[in-house]
Formats: structure tokens, sequence, C-alpha cells
């Protein structure tokens, strides 16, 4: 193991751990790393001389706008791989933001890019910026086991990719022994080391143990031991115990390795080399072993390019091209890298103010004695801010239909409610259910396997007293919400009822009709728990009840809002409604044409075990495809293109159809689809002025281009960070409230003319516009109309950013900001 210059320190939250490396001071191997270095630069230098750096900026100006398409693919990459780390963990990981898990991702590769002493610092760095997020042991095995799979699915590759290059290209006798030889060798370590882990051999423990025999490294060896093996039990333990995560994580990393080929691909094409996907393919797969030879040189600089050119030879591209395709694949990486390290500046930035944290909760936690243990170990006892009671107690269960277990969207009414009030902050939730059937519906939900660790479940009888049951938690909680569990509600009415801090009680109603929604306050909810009486049965009970000694706001809502489902024929009247919420308020009339066509999509997809994010990808890959359409060039080219955009706007409100109907909303999945949303801009801004460029042969488009390009991209920082700062947890308000602010402000004429055009950059929207001078021939003039409009939403954002923030004068206002919004669906 290469030496690491600094102490790597880990700080959980209930101990402090320091893991380190021994510092092995070795002049000569500095120098030889120096050497290296120098004759890489030499190669590469004479390697450019060689082929002409005319020649090869020509094959650069080829390629073009095509660079961002690499990059946007490059970033699906680090996406993927994040995801195939994240699930290589054993432990829960819930404190483990994907935000900051992708900036980890892109830190250690950027590390990594200085060769192999720069893998170990790198993956050395992703465990440290872990925290106390993570146990030590579970990151070390998580990194070695994200690290491990990438190298064996790598291997696969790579001998595949020989395969394919002993069937399409004319090899000389030399090139076949080594191509063997490598393959050879390639296919011994895959087979040992499949072996090792279906047998599992203790062969990293062992190896530590053998070197640790050796007087210089016996003390650091012995001091590590247990983290060693506890990482390599990890690493048996997921294939046998995580069978499902093993093979997702596989299959991940297989798809990195399909984008790189399309990587591949795409630069030749754009070279104008004819090449096929097999071609590419095998192409890859040998490039995966100069990256392999290439590890003892830093940063493999001059010996991937040398070896680029090489392997070229060998499908019968010039050395010019295979040197470009080299360049090309480096600038993406030097792209990705600098974002690497302006993530890894941030985070060291905010290290002083996490270092104090940890230590203040460490504190807390020693200074506290057994009561919170206590109460962890009992949760009745706990403090809640709400406590939620669903009362499905009504359910006498006939053997031809349940209320209960009927299903809405593909879930039952009860698990709807209950993830429902879960995903709106409820930390608590007591499901009480009939006598005798608890066990039985609590198994049929335990089937869907989303039930969550909080539920606890009480049988009582269909006449048990409401006072005993608010008695129970009144307490320990701040508010008691009361829902019937046989209806179905709009998560915006389980939202009011979470977010009401009154004194009293809260009933919603429509037209008189209890809508099955109650909260009580605290000192309510004792009184009415402590009040002797008549037995209170029903919500509508204790309606009557606090109408006549309590303190109640009553709130009316519109009958569209909730259902109750008391037999099979209520259920059509559920879906429909439910078909009804799924619209937002800010939709205007091409969202809602649009959601006529995209909600009987979502009714179909949620039949089959798909989540939103796998929508969300396909719906970026049909945005990829019209990029590409468009960069070809040519009127029917950019008919086409412009119908596949049409199509990725319809699609594009899927995902997010799908989310609320099966209830999988996750911040990671909004932020994927902005992502998503931002690349889809970037595919069809890039493919159209590489389009149109090819097809006049006039570089204006390309000057045009860099300026619409800088637009988009400063609009998607000032929108993403007012967006963030503004609606926080609750992305999906930004527009309506960036709107009522604009609204409020009809005097100001940027802000007017912002707020009654917002509407022609939404994704919703822009494709038809798109559409029509597409079929009209007029791409160009959108073009142009689309490069002046893109620097106009930063210039509005931000003059909004500075109207917004001098209204009240203060600067922490300066965080409801809003702008003018790109991702609206």
């Amino acid at each position: 193991m290469e030496p690491m210059s600094c102490l790597i320190r880990f700080r959980p939250t209930r101990s402090r751990q320091r893991v380190s490396v021994p510092k092995l001071r070795s002049g000569s191997k500095s120098s030889f790393r120096v050497f290296a270095a120098l004759l890489g630069v030499g190669l590469l230098a004479h390697l450019v001389l060689r082929t002409g750096p005319q020649t090869i900026w020509q094959h650069v100006q080829t390629v073009g706008w095509g660079i961002a398409i690499i990059i946007g693919l490059a970033g699906i990459s680090h996406v993927i791989k994040t995801w195939a780390w994240r699930l290589t963990f054993t432990c829960d990981i819930s404190g483990l933001t994907w935000s900051r898990s992708i900036a980890m991702r892109l830190i250690s590769e950027a590390i990594s890019q200085i060769g192999i002493v720069g893998k170990v610092l790198g993956e050395g760095m992703r465990v440290s910026l872990l925290g106390s997020a993570v146990p030590v042991a579970n990151g070390i095995s998580a990194g070695a086991l994200d690290a491990g799979i990438y190298t064996l699915t790598s291997a696969i590759v790579s001998i595949a990719g020989i395969m394919a290059a002993f069937l399409l290209t004319p090899m000389s006798g030399k090139w076949r022994l080594y191509a063997w030889l490598f393959s050879g060798v390639l296919l011994a370590v895959v087979i040992l080391t499949s072996t090792a882990i279906i047998k599992r051999w203790r062969f990293i423990g062992g190896t530590a143990r053998a070197i640790g025999r050796f007087p210089r490294c016996q003390k650091w060896i012995s001091s590590k031991q247990g983290v060693i093996d506890s990482a390599e039990h990890s690493l048996f333990s997921f294939h046998h115990e995580a069978p499902a995560k093993f093979w997702g994580t596989v299959t991940l990393n297989f798809v990195c390795h399909a984008l790189a080929v399309l990587e591949v691909y795409i630069i030749l094409h754009f070279m104008g080399v004819r090449i096929a996907l097999p071609g590419a393919f095998a192409l890859e797969g040998l490039t995966k072993l100069i990256n392999l030879v290439g590890t003892l040189n830093p940063g493999n600089v001059g010996t991937y390019e040398g070896g680029s050119m090489l392997v070229a030879k060998l499908f019968r591209i010039t050395a010019s091209a295979g040197l470009t395709l080299a360049f090309c694949r480096r600038a993406r990486a030097i792209f990705w890298a600098a974002i690497g390290a302006v993530c890894l500046m941030l985070m060291r930035r905010a290290t002083p103010r996490n270092n104090t944290d940890l230590k203040s909760d460490t504190t807390l936690d020693d200074e506290s004695g057994r009561e919170p243990k206590e109460e962890l170990m009992n949760p009745g006892r706990q403090k809640h801010p709400q406590t939620v009671m669903i009362l499905a107690n009504c359910e006498r269960y006939p053997a031809k239909f349940s209320s209960l277990l009927a299903r809405v969207g593909t879930l039952p009414i009860l698990l709807r409610t209950i993830l429902t009030v879960h995903a709106k902050g409820a930390r608590r939730i007591i499901v009480c259910v009939r006598s005798g059937l608890g066990q039985c519906i609590k198994s049929a939900l335990l089937q869907s396997g989303r039930m969550p660790s909080c539920v606890e479940w009480r049988e009582v009888s269909p006449d048990i007293n409401l006072r005993f049951l608010v008695r129970e938690v009144a307490s320990t909680s701040e508010r008691v919400m009361l829902l019937l569990g046989n209806r179905t509600y709009q998560p915006r009415l389980l939202q009011i009822a979470a977010e009401w801090k009154g004194d009293g009680a809260l009933a919603l109603q429509t037209d008189r009709r209890l809508a099955g929604i109650y909260v009580l306050s605290q000192s309510e909810a004792v009184a009415f728990g402590n009040q002797p009486g008549v037995p209170v049965q029903s919500l509508s009970a204790l309606h009557a009840w606090m109408q006549c000694y309590g303190s109640i706001e009553v709130q009316e809502v519109p009958a569209s809002s909730w259902h109750g489902v008391q037999k099979r024929e209520d259920l059509p009247e559920a879906e429909r409604k439910l078909d009804t919420w799924l619209v937002k308020p800010t939709d205007g009339l091409f969202a809602q044409a649009n959601r006529k066509i995209s909600i009987p999509i979502s009714r179909q997809i949620i039949k089959f075990p798909i989540t939103p994010n796998m929508v969300s990808l396909f719906v970026l890959g049909v945005s990829f495809a019209s990029g590409v359409f468009f960069a070809r060039g040519g009127y029917w080219n950019m008919l086409i293109g412009s119908a596949l955009s049409v199509a990725a706007s319809i699609l594009d409100g899927c995902d997010g159809e799908v989310a609320r109907l099966k209830l999988q909303s996750t911040n990671f999945g909004c932020w994927l689809e902005t992502v998503c949303d931002y690349l889809y801009y970037l595919f069809v801004f890039g493919g159209i002025a590489v389009g149109l460029t090819r097809s006049s042969g006039s570089k204006h488009y390309l000057v045009w281009g860099g300026f619409l390009f800088f637009g988009a991209i400063m609009s998607f920082l000032v929108v993403g960070y007012t967006r963030q700062r503004m609606s926080g947890a609750q992305p999906e308000k930004f527009l309506a409230t960036w709107q009522k602010k604009a609204d409020s402000r009809p005097s100001n004429p940027l802000l007017y003319i912002g707020r009654h055009c917002e509407f022609v950059i939404r994704r919703c929207f822009f494709p038809y516009g798109l559409l029509f001078f597409a079929i009209l021939n007029l791409t160009n003039a959108v073009f142009f109309t689309t490069t002046v409009g893109a620097n106009l939403v930063w210039l509005i954002a931000l003059y909004s950013v500075i109207t917004f923030s001098r209204k009240k004068g203060s600067p922490a206002l300066s965080r409801s900001t809003a702008a003018l919004s790109t991702a609206g669906d």
C-alpha cells in the first residue's frame, strides 16, 4: 500500500476512531513516480508532434459540441456508480444523502486520476468523508465491495472485448499471443475471485496475518486486523445474505460499462469513423487493458494516448482519430475531476462545523444517562411531535371484500394511508384493528415490504371507547391525529392536518360530513381522555363532544379531496379521484393536455415492478435520442428529433405520477428528475447547434451555441440555488411561490414579463413550439430565440433574487426568493 501523507479521522457520534496507514519513507519510489510521469508527458508530446497538432485540431472540431453529450453520459455514469456504491452498504444509510454520496464519488474519482496512489488516497478520502453517517467498518467494506465488483465486471468486459477483437480484426500472431495471455490471466482472476466468494475463503485476513509476521509491519497490521476481518466478513455476507443487492450492484456496473461503449461509439461517429457497436465494445474492452497497464504511470499520461492509437490501428482507424478519441475522453475526465475538486473544497469548508456538531452530540449522549436509552427501548415513553391513530376497527372482514385491503392505485387503502402520513413526518403510527383480525391484516400489508418500522398495532373491539386510546398517547404527544382507515385522502389534506399548530381541535368536513381527519392538541387530548362520562366510540361522537365541551376549528374541504370505501362499487370513484390528485396546481394548458396521455400510461406502468427513477432514466434516453437526431442535421432528422422531444415532454410527467400513485416519492427522485430535465435541454440545444452547423457549414452556430450553453448553465445554477433555498424539502412548491411573489408586483415590468412568459420555457410547452417550427423548417429561428431567452432567464432570476430580498431588508429573507422554473411539468 502506498503512503498517505495525512491521517484520515473518523468521528462517529458514539465513539472516535482514527484510521491511518504506516508511513513508509521511500525516496526511490517517489523518484520513480516522478521519472515515470516525466516519461509519460514526453511520450504524449511526441505523439502529438508526430501526428500533427493541426490534424488533431481538425478532428476535435468535427466532434464539436458532441463533447457535451459525452460529459452528460459521464454524469449519468457517475450517478449509476453512486447508486451501485450505496447498494453495497449493509447498514442503515438514511443519514447519508444522495447529494453527499455523489459528491464523495466525484471527489474519489478526481483523486484517483493521479494513478494507483490516487486510487488508494481516493478510497481513503471517500471513507473519511462518511463521518458519523456510517460506521467505519461498514464504510471500508462498502468501498472494498464497490471497487471489487467494478474491477470484476471490468475484467469480464475486457475478456469479452478481446474475444470480440479476435472475430472483428485481423490480428497478427504476436498480438494474438498477447491477447490470449491477457484474457487467460483475467479469466483466471475472475474464476478465482468467484470461487473465493462462493467458498468464503479468508484470503484477505490470511494475507494480512502473513504480512503481519514481518517486523516492520507487525504493529500496524495487528492494530488494523479487527477492521480487516470485519470488512472481509461484510464482503462474504453481502453476497450470501443480500443477493438482490449484490446482483443489483453487478447489473449497475455493467450499465456503466455499456455507457462507456456508447461513449466510444458516439465520439468516433462524430469524427466520421464508421464503426458498429460490437466494434466499439471490442475497442473499449482493449482500452481497459491499457488502463490496467497504465496504473503504474501517474495519471496514465502518454501511455493511455499511445495505447489508444495502437488499439485504433487494430480496427483500421487512423492514429490521429485514435489520439483524438483519447483526448476527448480525457477532457471528459478532467471536467468531472474539476467538479470533484470543487466538491472537496466545499465539503472541507463544512468540516469544522460538522466536527463541532459531532462533539456536541457526543457530549449530550454522554450526559444523558440511562433515560434516553430506556426511552429508545420503549417507544411509548418517547416524546413525539405527533401521534397518528388510524381507526380500522370498523372492518368486519367479509369473505368477499375488505375495505382496508382493497387496492387503489395498486396499494391497499390502509397501507396508502400509513405511507402518506409517514411521508408527512409522522414517526409514531398506531393502527387499531378489530380483535382477531390484527395478525391477518398486518401480514397482508407486510407482504408489500414497505411497512414503516414505526407502526404499532392494537387489536380493539368495534365499540372501544376513544377516550382510552387518546389517554394512552396524550401525555407523550404534542398533537394526536385520528384517521378513519377505510378512506382515501388527497395528500394535501393530511399535509394541512400535519402542519396545524392551533389550540383545541381541528376537524375537516364537507357539507357537515366529517372527512375522517381529526386533530387534537395535547391539552385538548388530555382533557378529553380524562373526562368521565358517556363512552365516545366514533369520530362523529367525538365531534359532538368537542362542540359541547371543547374548542374546535372546522375547515371545509371539497368532496373531491377524499373518498370513503365501504363496498366494491366505491372503488372506481376512488380511482377517478386519485387521477385528479395527480394534476399539479401549476399545470397550464399544455401540461394538462400532456396529463391526458401520461396518466393512462402511468396507470399501466404501476402494474409492473418499475420505479419512478427507472421511468426518469428511460425518459432521459428518449431525450438523448432526440439530441442525436438533431445533431445529424437535415430537415427530416430535425423533424424526428422534435417529435422525440414532444414524446419526452409527455413521458416526463410519468415519473412523478408513478411516484405519487405508488407513494415512492423521495428527495433523490426529485433531484434526479431535475437533473434529467437539465440534461434534456443540454442534449436538445447541443444537438441543434451541431445539426445546424453540419447542415449549413457555418461556424456561427457554434458561437451562438456557446452563448446558449452559457445561458443554460447559468439558468440551471441560479434557478437550482433559489429553488433549494426557498422550497427546501418541498421543491414542488417552488414555481407556485415564485408566481405568487411576481403577481404581487404587477408594476414591475421585468417581473411582469417574466411571469406571463415563463410558460414558454417549461418542458411541457417548449417541445411543441420546437415541433411547430421544425415542420416549417425554421429550427434556426428557434435556436437564435432560445439563445436570447436562456440568458434572459438567469438575468430575470438574478433580478428576482435582488428584488425579493430587498422587500424586507433582511438577509435571512433572501432564502425566500425564486426564479423562472425550467422543470415545471
